[in-house]
C-alpha cells in the first residue's frame, strides 16, 4: 500500500480556491492531499478553515487527505501547542513545518537551538502523527545547509537537520528554480539533501509552479523525477497552477508514475 509521501499533494497557501471544486478535480485526478496553512509563527491563519474543510472532504467523500503547515518562527513551544490543537481540532493526518531564516543560524543567531525544541515539543505532543519537513532547497557549490548526522556542537551548516531526521520527518526540499534559477533545480536540490544524508526515499520535493523570473515546464519536474527515482511530489502553489500544470502532473499520477493513487 503506496504511503502519504507517495502520492502527489497540492500547497495552498490561503483557502481562494473553491474547496467542492479543488476537492471533486482532486478526487478524479488521483491526487493523495491538500495542505492548508494553520499557522505563520504563533499566529493561527485563516479562521475559516473548518467551514473550507468539511466542504473539500465532502466533495473528494473524504479520500484527499488534509495536511496541516505553516511557518515556524521563533516560540517554538508556544507554535507547537497551537499546531497539537489545529491538528486535533480539524483532523489533520500529517503536519509539515516550513523552518527558514528564523531558524538559520546564519541569519538568527542560537536559530539552530530553536529548531530542536520545536522537533521535541511536536513529537511530545504527537508522537504518532507523520510530519515533514520543508525549507530552502539547495545551497550553492557543495555547500551544506546541515546534515542528519550532526550532534551537539558539531554543524555542517547554518541548520538544524538532525532534529526533524530524528523525529521522523520526510524531507521536502523546495525545488523552485521558476524563482531562484538552476541551483533550485530538482537534480541540485536531490543532490544536496542525499549529500545532507537523507535516504531518497525519504525525499518529497515540493514543486514551484507559480510564475517567476525563469521558465518552468511541468514536464521537465516529471522527467527529472523519473530519472532521480523519487517517487511522491508536493506542488507550491495550489491557487497558481495552470491548466496545462494540472494536465501534465496529473498524468504522472499512477502506477508507473512518480506518485501513487492512495485509494
Amino acid at each position: 500500500m503506496p504511503t502519504l509521501w507517495q502520492g502527489a499533494h497540492v500547497v495552498l497557501g490561503d483557502l481562494s480556491l473553491d474547496p467542492t471544486e479543488l476537492g471533486a478535480k482532486m478526487l478524479a485526478k488521483g491526487w493523495a492531499g491538500v495542505w492548508a496553512k494553520i499557522h505563520h509563527g504563533s499566529v493561527a491563519t485563516d479562521p475559516g478553515l473548518g467551514e473550507w474543510l468539511e466542504k473539500f472532504r465532502a466533495a473528494s467523500g473524504g479520500k484527499v487527505l488534509a495536511i496541516g503547515w505553516g511557518v515556524n518562527g521563533a516560540d517554538p513551544k508556544s507554535e507547537a501547542a497551537l499546531i497539537e490543537g489545529f491538528c486535533r481540532q480539524h483532523h489533520l493526518v500529517a503536519y509539515v513545518a516550513d523552518v527558514e531564516a528564523a531558524q538559520k543560524e546564519d541569519e538568527t543567531p542560537g536559530g539552530r537551538k530553536l529548531t530542536a525544541v520545536l522537533w521535541s515539543e511536536l513529537r511530545r505532543r504527537m508522537p504518532t502523527r507523520s510530519m515533514g519537513f520543508t525549507t530552502y532547497g539547495a545551497a550553492s557549490d557543495d555547500w551544506l545547509l546541515g546534515s542528519v548526522l550532526d550532534k551537539g556542537a558539531r554543524w555542517s551548516g547554518p541548520m538544524d537537520f538532525a532534529s526533524p531526521w530524528r523525529a521522523g520527518a520526510r524531507f521536502i526540499p523546495q525545488a523552485y528554480p521558476n524563482e531562484y534559477g538552476e541551483i533550485y533545480s530538482l537534480p541540485h536540490c536531490v543532490r544536496h539533501a542525499r549529500r545532507a544524508g537523507w535516504p531518497i526515499s525519504w525525499v518529497h520535493p515540493m514543486l514551484g509552479c507559480y510564475d517567476g523570473p525563469f521558465s518552468r515546464d511541468p514536464r521537465v519536474y516529471v522527467s527529472d523525477m523519473i530519472r532521480l527515482g523519487l517517487l511522491g511530489f508536493s506542488v507550491f502553489r495550489g491557487e497558481l497552477m495552470t491548466d496545462d500544470d494540472w494536465a501534465v502532473l496529473s498524468a504522472a499520477i499512477g502506477p508507473k508514475g512518480v506518485a501513487r493513487r492512495l485509494y
